[in-house]
């Protein structure tokens, strides 16, 4: 008993010891700033670029666009063009409570869609931290079909249409380029808050498509992308599957834009990681992965693709 009774003191001790000598220490995670650029264009259009730097863990802070950049692009080692007109991106910003300013090309500058174009992006940022990517243009993909069935279109009671709809595309294998990506829309002229009669916007359409090999991007409305591995003698039938609810408008809705695009390696496998990434942000036993890149001296990337918008109708 007269054991215990020493033993009960020591652990009283040593337990008062280890809570008084409770300290805390502020600890600061080194970190280097890298430039991030992102810039994903296509064939007939301007070029758009985000140009940011990545932060601490500690810091809580928005991404914000580094302003006074010197941002030039080059096809075929020709200058073509400056992008020096800062602007917020209003597609990014469609249903997002951030504020996203991009860097554009003015209108004169516009992307043509000759295959095996090599274009060429260089960033200076007022720091002088210069970073360089550079992309291919790829061939425009060899679309052979697209078929509807099992169309259902209903009307609800808040003015809003349901969509129910079954899609086939068959596609041959291009020669030399080798990923894909296909994305579907409607047409609208409603825009948050406030419809606008004047001005005609894009809308993603939900849709899924089932073939394991066939991968949903981390990006909303960048639909779904897949390579070459999928096609069978050179050839693929991909089957869609769309269920949403279409915003009523004025426009006469009747139709449905299918994009079935060609995309650069770099576009591919960036948006492959990204979502892997996403997908295990918060599993902590997954691997530590490094998204693709192909920014020197910097993260992000800079990719193209070439694309066929074909119109199905409904009705």
């Amino acid at each position: 008993m007269k054991n215990l009774k020493h033993y009960l003191i020591a652990f009283f001790f040593i337990l008062l010891f280890s809570v008084s000598c409770e300290k805390e220490t502020n600890y600061e995670i080194e970190h280097k700033k890298q430039i991030i650029l992102n810039s994903i264009f296509s064939s007939d259009s301007i070029i758009k670029v985000f140009i940011t730097e990545t932060t601490s863990p500690t810091d809580i802070v928005e991404f914000q666009t580094i302003e006074n950049s010197n941002i030039s692009i080059y096809r075929n080692n020709e200058l073509l063009g400056l992008l020096d007109e800062l602007k917020i991106d209003k597609n990014y910003n469609f249903g997002n409570s951030s504020i996203i300013w991009k860097y554009y090309t003015n209108q004169e500058v516009i992307i043509r869609n000759t295959p095996n174009d090599i274009y060429k992006i260089i960033a200076i940022t007022p720091n002088l931290d210069t970073c360089i990517a550079i992309t291919k243009m790829p061939e425009k993909p060899n679309l052979q079909l697209i078929s509807l069935f099992d169309c259902e279109l209903e009307s609800n009671i808040d003015s809003t249409l349901s969509l129910n709809a079954n899609l086939s595309i068959s596609m041959k294998k291009n020669n030399k380029f080798k990923f894909y990506a296909v994305n579907i829309y409607y047409k609208s002229n409603l825009y948050p808050p406030q419809p606008n009669k004047d001005t005609t916007y894009f809308h993603n359409l939900n849709f899924s498509i089932e073939d394991p090999n066939i991968y949903e991007t981390y990006l909303l409305n960048e639909g779904y992308i897949f390579s070459d591995s999928c096609f069978i003698n050179n050839e693929i039938n991909i089957v869609i599957n769309i269920d949403d609810v279409i915003l009523n408008n004025s426009i006469n809705f009747n139709n449905i834009l299918i994009e079935v695009k060609s995309i650069s390696e770099d576009y591919y496998y960036y948006q492959n990681d990204m979502l892997k990434q996403i997908s295990n942000q918060f599993d902590a036993f997954s691997n530590i992965l490094n998204v693709h890149s192909n920014i020197n001296n910097g993260l992000g990337v800079f990719a193209c693709y070439n694309s066929i918008i074909d119109t199905i109708y409904l009705k």
